[in-house]
Protein backbone atom coordinates (compact mmCIF):
# COMPACT_ATOMS: atom_id res chain seq x y z
CA UNK A 1 0.00 0.00 0.00
CA UNK A 2 1.12 3.29 -0.40
CA UNK A 3 1.38 5.35 2.00
CA UNK A 4 2.85 8.67 0.79
CA UNK A 5 4.54 11.02 3.38
CA UNK A 6 5.28 9.34 6.46
CA UNK A 7 2.37 8.75 8.52
CA UNK A 8 -0.07 10.41 5.94
CA UNK A 9 -2.22 8.77 3.49
CA UNK A 10 -0.92 8.32 -0.05
CA UNK A 11 -3.99 10.34 -1.53
CA UNK A 12 -2.02 12.87 -1.15
CA UNK A 13 0.52 12.11 -4.31
CA UNK A 14 -2.54 12.86 -6.60
CA UNK A 15 -3.32 16.21 -4.91
CA UNK A 16 -2.50 19.66 -6.91
CA UNK A 17 -3.28 22.38 -3.97
CA UNK A 18 -0.35 21.32 -1.56
CA UNK A 19 2.13 23.16 0.46
CA UNK A 20 5.01 21.29 1.94
CA UNK A 21 7.51 23.27 3.64
CA UNK A 22 10.68 21.54 5.93
CA UNK A 23 12.03 23.16 9.27
CA UNK A 24 15.88 22.11 10.34
CA UNK A 25 15.79 25.68 11.64
CA UNK A 26 13.29 27.77 13.11
CA UNK A 27 11.04 30.07 10.87
CA UNK A 28 7.38 30.71 9.85
CA UNK A 29 4.86 29.20 7.73
CA UNK A 30 2.08 31.20 5.77
CA UNK A 31 -1.18 29.00 5.34
CA UNK A 32 -2.17 29.19 1.95
CA UNK A 33 -5.29 30.41 0.23
CA UNK A 34 -6.63 26.76 -0.64
CA UNK A 35 -5.43 25.11 2.41
CA UNK A 36 -8.52 23.25 3.81
CA UNK A 37 -6.45 20.85 6.49
CA UNK A 38 -2.80 21.13 7.87
CA UNK A 39 -0.28 17.57 8.28
CA UNK A 40 1.87 18.37 11.52
CA UNK A 41 5.48 16.58 12.53
CA UNK A 42 7.46 17.78 15.22
CA UNK A 43 10.26 16.17 16.60
CA UNK A 44 12.41 18.05 19.51
CA UNK A 45 15.89 18.11 19.91
CA UNK A 46 18.19 15.02 20.68
CA UNK A 47 19.99 14.60 23.82
CA UNK A 48 23.62 14.43 23.89
CA UNK A 49 25.07 10.95 24.95
CA UNK A 50 27.21 10.67 28.05
CA UNK A 51 31.29 10.52 27.76
CA UNK A 52 33.49 7.47 28.36
CA UNK A 53 35.57 7.47 31.55
CA UNK A 54 39.39 5.95 32.52
CA UNK A 55 39.63 3.04 34.97
CA UNK A 56 43.08 0.89 36.50
CA UNK A 57 43.75 -2.34 34.63
CA UNK A 58 41.74 -5.45 35.82
CA UNK A 59 38.13 -3.34 36.60
CA UNK A 60 34.93 -3.35 34.49
CA UNK A 61 35.00 0.06 32.44
CA UNK A 62 31.82 1.03 31.10
CA UNK A 63 31.09 3.19 28.31
CA UNK A 64 28.40 6.13 28.26
CA UNK A 65 25.21 5.84 28.01
CA UNK A 66 23.45 6.74 24.37
CA UNK A 67 21.15 9.84 24.54
CA UNK A 68 17.65 10.06 24.41
CA UNK A 69 15.45 10.98 21.14
CA UNK A 70 13.18 14.14 20.52
CA UNK A 71 9.78 13.80 21.38
CA UNK A 72 8.00 13.38 18.71
CA UNK A 73 4.55 14.97 17.72
CA UNK A 74 2.29 13.57 14.35
CA UNK A 75 -1.42 14.49 13.66
CA UNK A 76 -3.66 16.29 11.11
CA UNK A 77 -5.75 19.42 11.47
CA UNK A 78 -8.53 21.15 10.35
CA UNK A 79 -6.81 24.37 9.21
CA UNK A 80 -9.23 26.33 11.60
CA UNK A 81 -7.48 25.23 14.06
CA UNK A 82 -5.09 27.20 13.71
CA UNK A 83 -6.22 30.21 11.56
CA UNK A 84 -7.37 31.01 7.68
CA UNK A 85 -5.31 32.10 4.83
CA UNK A 86 -2.24 34.28 5.56
CA UNK A 87 -2.33 33.44 9.20
CA UNK A 88 1.42 32.80 10.26
CA UNK A 89 2.39 29.88 11.98
CA UNK A 90 6.23 29.68 14.06
CA UNK A 91 7.80 27.04 14.16
CA UNK A 92 10.87 26.85 16.78
CA UNK A 93 13.57 23.91 16.27
CA UNK A 94 14.85 22.53 19.59
CA UNK A 95 18.82 22.22 19.42
CA UNK A 96 20.45 18.80 20.18
CA UNK A 97 22.10 18.57 23.13
CA UNK A 98 25.60 19.34 23.09
CA UNK A 99 28.43 17.13 23.31
CA UNK A 100 30.79 16.35 26.33
CA UNK A 101 34.53 15.36 26.57
CA UNK A 102 35.76 11.97 27.97
CA UNK A 103 37.50 11.43 30.67
CA UNK A 104 41.07 12.79 30.48
CA UNK A 105 42.29 11.91 34.44
CA UNK A 106 43.28 8.28 35.70
CA UNK A 107 40.50 7.07 37.83
CA UNK A 108 37.83 9.22 36.53
CA UNK A 109 34.29 8.90 35.13
CA UNK A 110 32.73 10.39 32.17
CA UNK A 111 30.79 13.09 32.15
CA UNK A 112 26.54 12.53 31.46
CA UNK A 113 24.99 14.00 28.68
CA UNK A 114 23.35 17.33 28.05
CA UNK A 115 19.61 17.45 27.35
CA UNK A 116 18.12 18.63 23.90
CA UNK A 117 15.73 21.63 23.36
CA UNK A 118 12.07 21.43 22.45
CA UNK A 119 10.70 22.30 19.05
CA UNK A 120 7.41 23.83 19.24
CA UNK A 121 4.73 25.62 17.09
CA UNK A 122 2.58 29.22 17.68
CA UNK A 123 0.40 31.66 16.17
CA UNK A 124 2.38 34.54 15.17
CA UNK A 125 0.98 37.44 17.25
CA UNK A 126 -0.88 35.28 19.43
CA UNK A 127 0.17 34.33 23.14
CA UNK A 128 1.23 30.65 23.92
CA UNK A 129 2.68 27.49 22.52
CA UNK A 130 -0.16 25.41 20.43
CA UNK A 131 2.01 22.35 19.99
CA UNK A 132 5.46 21.21 21.91
CA UNK A 133 8.02 18.05 21.39
CA UNK A 134 10.02 17.84 24.46
CA UNK A 135 13.92 17.33 23.86
CA UNK A 136 15.54 13.75 24.79
CA UNK A 137 17.72 13.59 27.91
CA UNK A 138 21.07 13.09 28.07
CA UNK A 139 22.86 9.94 28.15
CA UNK A 140 24.42 8.93 31.50
CA UNK A 141 28.11 9.23 32.46
CA UNK A 142 30.54 5.80 31.93
CA UNK A 143 32.26 4.71 34.63
CA UNK A 144 33.74 1.79 36.55
CA UNK A 145 31.50 -0.97 36.95
CA UNK A 146 28.20 0.86 36.05
CA UNK A 147 27.22 1.58 32.76
CA UNK A 148 25.97 4.96 32.02
CA UNK A 149 22.10 4.82 31.29
CA UNK A 150 20.56 5.70 28.35
CA UNK A 151 19.02 9.05 28.02
CA UNK A 152 14.98 9.33 28.02
CA UNK A 153 12.53 11.08 25.54
CA UNK A 154 10.74 14.14 26.56
CA UNK A 155 7.45 14.72 26.81
CA UNK A 156 5.17 16.76 24.15
CA UNK A 157 1.78 18.22 24.30
CA UNK A 158 -0.97 19.63 21.95
CA UNK A 159 -3.53 22.11 22.94
CA UNK A 160 -2.74 21.25 26.57
CA UNK A 161 -3.19 17.63 26.09
CA UNK A 162 0.19 15.33 26.90
CA UNK A 163 0.73 13.34 24.17
CA UNK A 164 3.40 11.89 21.57
CA UNK A 165 6.59 9.31 21.92
CA UNK A 166 10.06 9.01 21.69
CA UNK A 167 13.01 6.74 21.75
CA UNK A 168 15.46 5.96 24.87
CA UNK A 169 18.99 5.48 24.24
CA UNK A 170 21.00 2.35 24.67
CA UNK A 171 22.82 1.52 28.10
CA UNK A 172 27.01 1.62 28.06
CA UNK A 173 28.63 -1.74 27.92
CA UNK A 174 31.92 -3.53 28.78
CA UNK A 175 31.35 -6.33 26.41
CA UNK A 176 30.25 -6.57 22.47
CA UNK A 177 26.93 -6.10 21.95
CA UNK A 178 24.80 -4.92 19.17
CA UNK A 179 23.02 -2.23 21.78
CA UNK A 180 20.51 -0.10 19.39
CA UNK A 181 18.02 2.83 20.48
CA UNK A 182 14.95 1.95 21.32
CA UNK A 183 11.06 3.47 22.26
CA UNK A 184 11.65 1.49 25.73
CA UNK A 185 14.83 0.41 26.99
CA UNK A 186 16.34 -2.61 24.87
CA UNK A 187 18.20 -5.81 26.40
CA UNK A 188 21.77 -6.24 25.20
CA UNK A 189 22.37 -8.31 22.31
CA UNK A 190 18.58 -7.13 21.17
CA UNK A 191 18.54 -5.40 17.75
CA UNK A 192 17.51 -1.78 17.64
CA UNK A 193 14.81 0.35 15.34
CA UNK A 194 11.91 -1.30 16.11
CA UNK A 195 9.64 1.58 15.51
CA UNK A 196 8.96 4.77 14.13
CA UNK A 197 10.25 6.10 17.69
CA UNK A 198 13.81 4.42 17.52
CA UNK A 199 15.81 7.26 17.52
CA UNK A 200 17.55 6.78 20.92
CA UNK A 201 21.48 6.93 20.51
CA UNK A 202 23.72 3.74 21.08
CA UNK A 203 25.71 3.01 24.02
CA UNK A 204 29.56 3.32 24.29
CA UNK A 205 31.49 0.09 24.33
CA UNK A 206 33.94 0.06 27.56
CA UNK A 207 36.42 -3.15 28.76
CA UNK A 208 35.86 -6.44 30.62
CA UNK A 209 38.05 -7.38 33.74
CA UNK A 210 40.53 -8.85 31.04
CA UNK A 211 40.83 -5.70 29.70
CA UNK A 212 39.55 -6.58 26.33
CA UNK A 213 38.00 -3.73 24.75
CA UNK A 214 34.46 -3.60 23.54
CA UNK A 215 32.55 -2.33 20.16
CA UNK A 216 30.65 0.81 20.66
CA UNK A 217 26.72 -0.27 20.10
CA UNK A 218 25.05 -0.21 16.01
CA UNK A 219 21.94 0.92 15.26
CA UNK A 220 20.26 -2.50 13.37
CA UNK A 221 16.71 -3.31 12.31
CA UNK A 222 14.05 -5.11 14.08
CA UNK A 223 10.42 -6.24 13.89
CA UNK A 224 8.63 -5.04 10.56
CA UNK A 225 11.85 -2.61 9.50
CA UNK A 226 13.44 -5.82 8.33
CA UNK A 227 11.59 -5.96 5.20
CA UNK A 228 12.74 -2.18 3.92
CA UNK A 229 16.27 -1.90 2.29
CA UNK A 230 15.99 1.30 1.14
CA UNK A 231 19.96 2.31 1.05
CA UNK A 232 18.94 5.54 3.44
CA UNK A 233 15.90 3.85 5.31
CA UNK A 234 16.03 0.47 7.30
CA UNK A 235 17.26 -2.66 5.98
CA UNK A 236 18.23 -6.27 7.74
CA UNK A 237 21.75 -5.90 8.99
CA UNK A 238 23.40 -3.00 10.51
CA UNK A 239 22.31 0.03 9.20
CA UNK A 240 25.00 2.10 10.56
CA UNK A 241 28.42 0.66 11.99
CA UNK A 242 29.61 1.31 15.27
CA UNK A 243 33.18 2.82 16.72
CA UNK A 244 35.39 -0.42 17.07
CA UNK A 245 37.57 -0.56 19.74
CA UNK A 246 41.17 0.30 20.05
CA UNK A 247 41.25 2.53 16.98
CA UNK A 248 40.28 6.13 18.31
CA UNK A 249 38.08 6.49 16.06
CA UNK A 250 33.93 7.25 15.78
CA UNK A 251 31.40 5.05 13.83
CA UNK A 252 29.57 5.48 11.15
CA UNK A 253 27.99 8.69 10.46
CA UNK A 254 23.94 9.11 11.19
CA UNK A 255 23.87 12.80 9.20
CA UNK A 256 21.11 11.94 6.37
CA UNK A 257 19.89 8.99 7.50
CA UNK A 258 16.27 9.07 8.77
CA UNK A 259 13.51 6.12 9.62
CA UNK A 260 11.07 6.21 7.00
CA UNK A 261 11.64 7.93 4.41
CA UNK A 262 12.04 11.86 3.98
CA UNK A 263 9.51 12.95 6.46
CA UNK A 264 10.56 11.16 8.99
CA UNK A 265 12.64 11.11 12.41
CA UNK A 266 16.63 10.74 12.16
CA UNK A 267 18.63 8.13 13.06
CA UNK A 268 20.61 8.28 16.50
CA UNK A 269 24.04 8.18 16.39
CA UNK A 270 26.64 5.05 17.02
CA UNK A 271 28.32 4.12 20.05
CA UNK A 272 32.32 4.81 20.38
CA UNK A 273 34.75 1.41 20.95
CA UNK A 274 36.62 1.37 23.88
CA UNK A 275 40.15 1.57 24.36
CA UNK A 276 42.60 -0.83 25.77
CA UNK A 277 46.02 0.70 23.99
CA UNK A 278 44.62 3.70 22.58
CA UNK A 279 42.53 6.53 23.16
CA UNK A 280 38.82 5.36 23.19
CA UNK A 281 36.44 6.27 20.41
CA UNK A 282 34.07 8.71 20.31
CA UNK A 283 30.00 8.70 20.23
CA UNK A 284 28.53 9.87 16.81
CA UNK A 285 25.61 12.83 16.32
CA UNK A 286 21.95 12.29 16.34
CA UNK A 287 20.41 13.27 13.17
CA UNK A 288 16.98 14.97 13.03
CA UNK A 289 16.11 14.64 16.82
CA UNK A 290 18.27 11.35 17.00
CA UNK A 291 19.84 11.07 20.30
CA UNK A 292 23.77 11.00 20.20
CA UNK A 293 26.18 8.03 21.09
CA UNK A 294 27.85 7.27 24.29
CA UNK A 295 31.74 7.61 24.08
CA UNK A 296 33.82 4.62 24.74
CA UNK A 297 35.88 3.79 27.93
CA UNK A 298 39.97 3.46 28.27
CA UNK A 299 42.41 2.12 30.58
CA UNK A 300 44.39 4.68 32.92
CA UNK A 301 46.71 6.59 30.11
CA UNK A 302 44.07 7.22 28.05
CA UNK A 303 41.35 9.40 27.48
CA UNK A 304 37.78 8.09 27.31
CA UNK A 305 35.62 8.73 24.50
CA UNK A 306 33.71 12.06 24.43
CA UNK A 307 29.97 11.50 23.22
CA UNK A 308 28.29 12.69 19.88
CA UNK A 309 25.88 15.67 20.50
CA UNK A 310 22.03 15.07 19.70
CA UNK A 311 20.45 16.22 16.32
CA UNK A 312 18.44 19.15 16.14
CA UNK A 313 15.31 19.04 15.94
CA UNK A 314 12.63 19.02 12.62
CA UNK A 315 8.87 19.86 11.61
CA UNK A 316 6.94 19.65 8.17
CA UNK A 317 4.55 21.50 7.63
CA UNK A 318 1.90 20.34 4.70
CA UNK A 319 -1.30 22.23 3.90
CA UNK A 320 -3.64 20.62 1.75
CA UNK A 321 -6.80 21.20 -0.08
Amino acid sequence: MNQGFFGFSGVINDLTNIKVQEFDISGSFVIPPFAKRLYVLLIGGGGSGGSGGRYASGSTNVGGGGGGGGRMFVDDFPINMFGSPGTMINVVIGAGGTSVAGATVNTTAGTAGNAGGASSISINGTPGTMILAGGGNGGGAGNNGLGGSGGGGGQSWCFGDVTGVAGGGGNGSATNYPQGPGATQLPNGTTGLWNLQSNGGCGGGGLNSSDVAATGGAITAGGAFTAQYSPRYTSGNNLRQPGQPNTGTAGDSSFGYTIAGQYSPGLGGVGGGGGSSTNAGPGQNGYRGGGGGGGGAALNGFNGGASGAGGNGYCVLIAYG
